[in-house]
Formats: structure tokens, sequence, C-alpha cells
């Protein structure tokens, strides 16, 4: 026994031997950005046949290395691929810790948005643009909106206000409503449907931007008919679909990040328009505020302090993966009365409990405190004009004082918000698959709006009534409910030739209850309850909309390159009137990947995919417009009546989507260029327009009928490159740029609709377009030109523009085209540049061109209030004719404030440096990142007439969407410059 024993220890003393002597390669695979650890990457010596694939913490182990120089290569599905040169010496274990950039053209992505099932992407005939928010982590991201903005092709992000919190519109593929509603997208997250309402105040609030970016894993958006069909009724306007970060197999990945900034009103004296008037002695004056009295500029800005503080932690194992996550924001306007809190949390878990079902559970809270700035204190400035006593308490401010505006309105948005969602995914056969998803969006909103009873420095300014203050509350439940199921069965009808057929069933819900309660002059200061107020009203209202939806696809697959699909979706909706029956959605669609046909001959192309596809969505008419409705009123005998009050439509329909898609998609030069090109004609018919009824039915609205009809048209272009790649530095080049041509094409009513001051549909002219009188000639009323009686414009010697440049009478007959509020190209135009694997640097410029915007503040400085230049001097303004619409305008609208808002800005700089294991190991990290951002810094260039005074980019949202669409901005702070420390750590 122990003769037999000895030449086996010998032989495994032998082997531990050559085990410890053999050579090993390891290191970690890190994504570039944001430097988190990649899991399942695939790493390889090149030509050896050694590999593997790195775990949950990105790291990954190559044993029994031959010696000498080797090639060792990484790939991973969305990155491309790397090549460093390793050298392995004899007995030595080599550490080489790799970075991975993203790959902009993905065919083998799976995405779930506007498909049955999860697809590849070279399955889909349609567009579907997907966003990797991973951005989120290192910049200065504030919310959604800010994510999107600029970094897809067609999702136009139109900014509200520099004030924080405050929404911006986001409009896919242009108009394609005449109706006053919100024409944005539709939102999911995790499959749930949510509320992407638009609530309004002294500043419109959004609440898709109730979401923590840094919580996002993607966005995938869909933006037409074309794409939205299974998605059916209220899908027209496209979908966007958030997936939210999910867990891993391998050990807790636990992330920290913090941020801490400034941002702050840059040259708010450049930026703040000067006004003139006469003295006493006719002497011309000016007065700047915060030029003539800079100590203004502290009573009215600070620098604002913007931090952030997020915590999350992800694992598991192949049976059950966690990710859970917390975060709070802090943001600080610039001015006193302006700020925003937001605090996120999420749990997101999956378990297999079997080999052929998967259960999901997706839940996220958030809380938003925001106190809202509005027009004033800002507005007070605007207005300044030179104080004709120096003890004056007004200071030359135009009705008030920053600190009296700032203690007499106090205008908060407060929500609560849980969304939640159940998804279970069963496979109980290899060629059938079906899924079911029950999700609830729950919203408790709060606008309050209070107006203190006013201290007697603050009373002064204002009336009695007002200095006596009151409040406005007005609180708001909405619940979003989403059942959808969904199962394919596919099956390979030859050798090449595979055959997918889906069928879906969805109901979807939504109800908005909101009680309103009204209370004004408090008895006495100190009080500020609704209850304690002498005038108090009350109102309430209830909307409810219901949803459901069947659909089934049958897709064909040809040798896993060609794709044909089709499909039909029926649905009907609670909106719809009583006499409309079923509204039926057709869709089809192909994608060819081309390149890898065997005739395809061209080395250059990496891929190369052709797509097309057709299809049709709906959008639903407004919640009760389909019903004859009756209203109360108070009747002679002291009791309460009934009145007619809305007419209804009991054929009202859903306004009907019909798009054309097509373009292609392209790799070229080994993975270095990637093109993403498409064109599509857009055409919504049964347009809702709304048209006045015979006033003997008594009724005094308006009627909704399906009348209408408009064209979107356009190219989507987005181009990423890499113009220098070497060892030292990597140069990547991003271009999006995107057209949209509207028009209204049928208007069904004779003449126009106006909506407001010069917004109106009109048939040949783009949803919304603007009009105005143009004056082409002017007198003055005599011509002493030193004689103050002579700066004053002869009426009758005016006359405007006729549309062909032929003088007529300034009547509404001569009001033209002046433009429209949908830019016709946004453009977007980023550079990355890596130096050495740790540091990197991102710019973006992004510009809109084409749009229009009406100038309220310059109508008050040219027309109500006369204060511009060409008001105090008009003889030495070198055109007459804006004097004489600057001097008329208080009786009417004219060009001079209705001009082109084009602008290209330098948006968004950072620097981020992936902090040397050496230096996160001190503090018990494994990874860490820091970033230096800034945001808005400057105009590259805008033909907007007002710059630098009033902002191109700024745009009340709630015009734009519900109130007349008019593109105006009024005395909003603009775009704020902000600069960001940002420190990540991971273990």
């Amino acid at each position: 026994m122990g003769t037999r024993t000895l030449p086996v220890l010998a032989a495994m003393l032998f082997a531990a031997t050559s085990l410890a002597e053999a050579q090993t390669v390891t290191g970690v695979v890190r994504d570039q950005t944001t430097g988190n650890p990649i899991e399942a990457a695939q790493v390889f010596l090149e030509d050896l046949g050694i590999g593997g694939l790195t775990q949950a913490n990105g790291q990954y182990l190559l044993l029994n290395v031959p010696t000498g120089t080797h090639t060792l290569t990484v790939q991973s599905l969305g990155y491309r691929s790397e090549s460093v040169e390793v050298t392995v010496a004899a007995g030595q274990t080599v550490t080489r810790n790799i970075f991975v950039s993203q790959q902009a053209l993905q065919l083998d992505e799976v995405v779930v948005t506007g498909t049955a099932s999860a697809s590849r992407v070279r399955e889909i005939g349609n567009s579907v643009a997907v966003l990797d928010a991973d951005v989120a982590e290192v910049q200065p991201i504030n919310n959604v909106s800010d994510l999107l903005r600029g970094r897809l092709a067609g999702v136009v992000v139109q900014q509200g206000s520099g004030d924080v919190g405050t929404a911006s519109t986001i409009k896919i593929r242009g108009s394609s409503t005449m109706r006053l509603v919100n024409d944005g997208p539709l939102v999911y997250i995790d499959g749930v449907r949510v509320s992407n309402r638009m609530e309004s105040g002294s500043r419109d609030v959004s609440r898709i931007d109730d979401l923590d970016p840094t919580m996002i894993e993607s966005m995938e958006v869909i933006k037409g008919p074309a794409a939205a069909t299974l998605y059916g009724t209220e899908a027209a306007n496209g979908v966007i679909n958030i997936r939210t970060k999910g867990g891993g197999v391998g050990e807790a990945q636990w992330n920290f990040t913090m941020r801490q900034g400034a941002q702050w009103f840059r040259d708010a004296a450049g930026r703040t328009p000067t006004n003139y008037t006469r003295g006493p002695s006719d002497e011309l004056r000016e007065f700047n505020i915060f030029r003539d009295r800079p100590e203004e500029l502290d009573v009215m800005f600070r620098t604002g302090h913007a931090q952030f503080y997020g915590l999350d932690v992800s694992g598991g194992t192949d049976a059950f993966q966690y990710f859970v996550a917390a975060s709070a924001s802090s943001d600080e306007g610039v001015t006193y009365n302006s700020w925003a809190r937001r605090y996120n949390g999420r749990l997101n878990l999956s378990a297999q409990p079997t080999d052929d079902l998967t259960l999901a559970v997706n839940a996220g809270v958030g809380l938003t405190r925001i106190r809202l700035g509005g027009d004033n204190p800002y507005e007070e400035a605007v207005r300044a004009t030179f104080p004709e006593d120096p003890d004056d308490p007004l200071r030359g401010y135009f009705r008030a004082t920053p600190e009296a505006w700032i203690e007499q309105f106090d205008d908060r948005n407060n929500a609560n918000r849980m969304t939640a969602g159940v998804t279970a995914s069963h496979n109980p056969f290899d060629w059938f698959t079906h899924r079911l998803t029950f999700g609830l969006d729950l919203t408790d909103q709060l606008e309050d709006q209070l107006n203190p009873f006013l201290s007697p420095q603050s009373a002064q300014f204002f009336s009695t009534t007002a200095a006596q203050g009151g409040r406005r509350q007005n609180r708001e439940s909405v619940v979003y409910t989403t059942f959808d199921y969904a199962a394919s069965g596919t099956r390979d009808v030859s050798e090449t030739v595979r055959s997918t057929t889906s069928v879906g069933f969805q109901v979807y819900t939504r109800r908005i209850e909101d009680v309103t309660a009204d209370g004004d002059r408090f008895p006495a200061f100190g009080l500020s309850a609704v209850s304690a107020a002498g005038q108090r009203t009350g109102d309430d209202n209830l909307i409810e909309n219901n949803t459901v939806g069947v659909y089934l696809q049958q897709q064909f697959g040809f040798n896993d390159r060609f794709f044909i699909t089709g499909a039909i979706r029926a649905d009907d909706n609670s909106s719809f009137g009583s006499d409309f029956d079923l509204v039926y959605y057709p869709k089809v669609s192909a994608s060819w990947v081309v390149s890898e046909e065997g005739f395809w001959g061209v080395d250059f192309f990496d891929s190369f995919r052709l797509r097309a596809a057709y299809g049709e969505s709906g959008q639903q008419p407004d919640g009760f417009a389909a019903l004859r409705s009756f209203t109360t009123r108070d009747s002679p005998t002291g009791s309460s009546t009934v009145t007619p009050d809305s007419p209804g439509n009991s054929q009202l329909g859903p306004e009907v989507g019909r798009e054309i898609e097509a373009g292609f998609d392209a790799a070229l030069f080994g993975g270095r260029v990637s093109v993403d090109f498409t064109y599509y004609d857009q055409t919504t018919s049964n347009a809702i327009v709304s048209r006045n009824v015979a006033p003997s039915g008594g009724f005094t609205n308006q009627q909704d009928i399906n009348i209408g009809e408009i064209n979107n048209r356009g190219i989507e272009l987005g181009l990423n490159a890499r113009l220098v790649e070497s060892d030292a530095l990597d140069w990547d080049m991003l271009v999006n740029a995107s057209t949209n041509r509207n028009r209204v094409t049928e208007l069904g009513l004779a003449g126009f609709l106006q909506l407001g001051w010069t917004t109106r549909h009109t048939e040949g002219y783009p949803v919304g377009s603007m009009f105005a009188p143009k004056v082409i000639q002017a007198d003055f009323v005599c011509a002493d030109a030193n004689d103050p009686a002579c700066r004053g414009i002869d009426v009758s010697s005016m006359l405007c523009d006729n549309g062909q440049g032929v003088g007529v009478a300034c009547n509404p007959d001569a009001w033209i085209y002046q433009g429209h509020p949908d830019p016709n190209l946004e453009l977007s135009i980023g550079s990355s540049f890596t130096i050495g694997d740790r540091l990197t640097i991102d710019a973006l410029a992004q510009g809109k061109f084409g749009q229009t915007k009406y100038d309220l503040q310059g109508w008050w400085r040219y027309a109500a209030l006369q204060t511009a230049l060409l008001n105090a001097d008009p003889r030495n303004h070198d055109d007459i004719t804006e004097v004489a619409e600057a001097q008329e305008g208080a009786f009417g609208e004219f060009a001079l404030w209705v001009n082109e808002a084009s602008f290209f800005r330098f948006r968004e700089v950072s620097a981020t440096y992936q902090l040397p294991g050496s230096i996160v190991e001190k503090i018990g990290s494994t990874r860490g990142s820091v970033s230096l951002s800034a945001r808005n810094l400057g105009m590259i260039w805008t033909n907007w007439p007002e710059w630098p005074h009033h902002d191109p980019e700024v745009i009340d949202p709630s015009n734009t969407f519900s109130g007349n669409r008019e593109p105006q901005e009024d005395s909003a702070v603009p775009p704020l410059t902000s600069l960001t420390l940002t420190i990540r750590l991971g273990m």
C-alpha cells in the first residue's frame, strides 16, 4: 500500500508545482463611460483557443496561457470589439483591465417596444431608437427630459424655462392633432403604462420627470403609427418605453453616486433688456436695473446649489436576481422662490422558480416637492424703468420689489407616486412562450398656490384685495392600470423559413379625480388655511377612460436575414361615440439584412439592412366629448335648474394616423462608422375639429367632429463615427438630425380656426401657424424731427403687406403668415475623446431651426409699456414700419413681436476620469470615477432678434399643448449655466 502511494504523491506534487508555475491572464472589463463592470463579455486569446466569460463583477481569468506575446480580445453585445497585446513571462500572472465603448448599430440587440414579444433589431421593419441611459450616471442629467434632449433623431424636447423642476415638452415627428391637448408620446415603465401628464401652475411640471434617470437602463422609442400599431388607440404620437435596471448573477455590486454643483444666470445684466423713457426736459433716459444698480443682482438672484445622492445594489443567482436603489436630489433655482426636491426608491426582482417560468416584479416610488418661481420676480427687472424719485420704494421696478413678490406668491407642486408591475413569462414548450403583465401607476398630486396676508412692507405694492391674500389647492388623484397578455408560437416551416405567430389582449384604464378648494381674503396676518379665508368656493371633477384591444401578428423569417411581418389590431375606447364601432389598425413591415446575402461583395460594409413599414394607430377623443351634457345654474326662483352645455357627437371616433416609413442601417469600416436613415410620411385622418353649433339648440360649447386631416413628413439621420483610433486617443463623433414638414391638408370648415392672439389652423399651413399684419409703409404725423409732437405715426398713412408685397389697409384681411411653432430641423453634434484608458471628454451642441415664437415680453415693452428704444426715440430708428407697429401694438397684433427663433447652442461638456485601483482600494471600493460637467455654456448662433435679452429656446409648455398653442415666452428665467462635480464609487 505504501509503495503505491509514493508515486501518486510525487505525481500530485509535480502537478501542483506545474500549476503554480503556469501563466495566467486576469483583469476586469468595464464600460468606458461609467466604469461599470460588464457581465458575460467574451474574453479570449486569438489563435490559442483560450477564453472565457466575465463574471457579474466584470472579472475574467484565463489559465494555462503560453509564454510570449498574445492578442487579447474582448467582445460583448452592444460594445465595440477591443483588442490589446499582453506579454506573459514564465510563471507570471498578468493583470490587464480593459475598457470598452458602446457600439451604435446592433442588429442582434433585443428590443421589446412595438413588438409582440422580445425581438432582435434585424427582425423589425420599423425604426426603434434605443438610448442607453448610462450617461446619467456621470453627467448632471436631472430628469428624463434632459436625458432625451438632443440624443435621438426625431425626438424634439422643448425647454420650458430655467426654473428648476419645471417641464419640457416632448414631441415626436411633429404635431399630429388640431386639438388643444398634449400630443406627446405614450410612456411605459417596464411594460406598465404611466402618466405623462403636463400639470400647470405658475410654471408647468411634467410627470415623466418624476423618475430618477440614474435608475434607468435604457429607453426605447418608436416614433409613429408605422411602429405603434400594437399599442393601438393613444399611440399615434409615438411610444417611449423605459426599462429600469435589474440584477445579475454574482455577488452584490454596490454603487454610490454623489453630485455637487452650482447653477446661475450667466451675464444677467447683459441678458436683461435696457428700457428707455423721456425725462422732464425731454432728455432720453435709459435704465438697466442690474447694470445701473448692481446691488439688485443679489436681491434678485443667487447661485443655486444642486446636489444628488444615490445608492444602489444588484446581484443574485441563476434563480433569483435583485436591484435595489434609493436617491435624493435638491436643486435651488436662481431666484429665492424656486427650488425642487425629489426622492426616489426602486425595487426590481426577478425569479426563475422553474426552468420554464420567470417572474419579475418592478416597483418604484417617488416624492416630488417643488416651489415654482413663475414670472416674478424676474419680470420686474425686465420691465424696470428709470426711477423718477431716488427714494421711491419701488427702486425702478415695475409693480413690486423682488422681496415683495417672494412674500406674496408661493406656488408649490407636490406629488407622491408609485409605479408597480408584475410580469410572468412562461415557456412550456420550445416553440411557445407567453407572458402576462399587470401594473399600476398611482399619482397623488397637490397644486398649492398660497398668497399670504402681506406684511406692510410688501402690501404697499399691491391692491387691498391682493394684500389680504388667498389660497387655491387642487388635489388630483391619477390612476393608470395595465393588463397585457401576449403569446407567441414559433415553427420552422423548412430549413430556411421560420414562422412566428403572436396574439395579444390588452386593457388600459385611466382615472383622474380632482378636488379644488379656493379661498380669498384672509382676515389677519399668519392665517393660511382655505377654511380661514373670508370667501370660499370648491369644485370637483372625475374623468375615466378605458381601452380594450386585441391583436394578431404573423411573421416569416427567411434564412435569418429577410423578415416580413403583418398584424391587425382591433380597439374599443370608452370615449368613442355610442354609434361608433370598433376601430381596426393594420400593419405590415419588412426587414432585409442585405449584407449577409451571398451576392454582397462590398467589403467596407460590415452590415447593411433595408427596412420598410406601414402602420396605423389612433388618438382617442377627449373623455366626454362624445356625450351630450348639461350643466346647472340658478333659476329665477332661487332653486337650481339645468341648462344645455355640450352637444356631444354619437359618431365621434379616434383620430387615425397612417404612416409609411422606410430606411436603412449600415455599419462600415470595421464598425467605426454606423448610419441610421429613415424617411417617414404620416397622415392623420379623421382629425378632430371643434365647430360651432346652431344657437337654437341652446348648447353653449362647440361640437367635436372627425373632419380634418394633417400631414407630417421628414427624414431622420443618426451618424456615429470613430474618426481616430489609437492606443493614446479615440475620437468618436455623433450627429443626429431630423426634419419635419407639417401641413393641415383638410380643415373641414370654411376659413380658419383662431386659437390665440396670432395662432390659427388654416388649410395649407402647419398646425397652429402664426398670422399677423406686417406694416410696409408709414409716415410720421409731421416732418420736424426735433419736435416731440412729431414722434407719432400717422395711422392713416399705414399700409400692410397683403402677402404679395402690395400695400393694403391694416385690417383683419391683412393678416399674413409669419411662421409656425415646430422646428423644421433639429440638429445635435457631439464629440467624445477617450485619452488613454481612463479619461473621457464629451461635448454636445444642439439646435432647432425654422420655428417661430411670439415674444410676449417684447409686446409688453414695445406696445403696452412703450419702453423700448424705438418707442422713446423713434426718429432715430432705422425702420419706420417697426415704429408704427410698436405704437399701434396696444390696439392689435403685428409682426414685430412674431419672429423666427432658430438657435444653435453649446449644450454640455464633461470630463470623466476612471480612478486607478490603487486609489479606490484605499477607501474600500473596487472602482470609481470623477466627472466635471458644465451645461448651457453659451449660444453659438441665433437669428432671434430679441437675443440676448430673451432666450429663443424658452417656450411656455402649457400654451404649446393645452392652451392656445401660442409659442410664447413671457419673463421666464432662461436655461441656467451649471457646473457639476460627480463622484461615483462601486464595490
